[in-house]
């Protein structure tokens, strides 16, 4: 099941679609980076990301949700 799938099926369901999505990905293209936003993920997170960095976006993508 590729990230695509797993969002389409979380977004599918009444229970999760409301959870932000995050890609968290070593590719840093461009081109890939703008196809996840477009897909309808919330935010695309590079690898690697130091553990500070992972909090205060979490933090972040969280406040957004609510």
């Amino acid at each position: 099941m590729s990230g695509c799938d797993v969002l389409q099926a979380l977004n599918d369901d009444a229970g999760t679609r409301d959870v932000p999505c995050i890609v968290l990905s070593g590719d840093a293209m461009p081109s890939n980076i703008a196809h996840a936003l477009d897909t309808g993920f919330d935010d695309y997170w590079i690898k690697p990301i130091d553990g500070w960095q992972l909090l205060q976006r979490l933090a972040a993508a969280l406040q957004g949700a609510g």
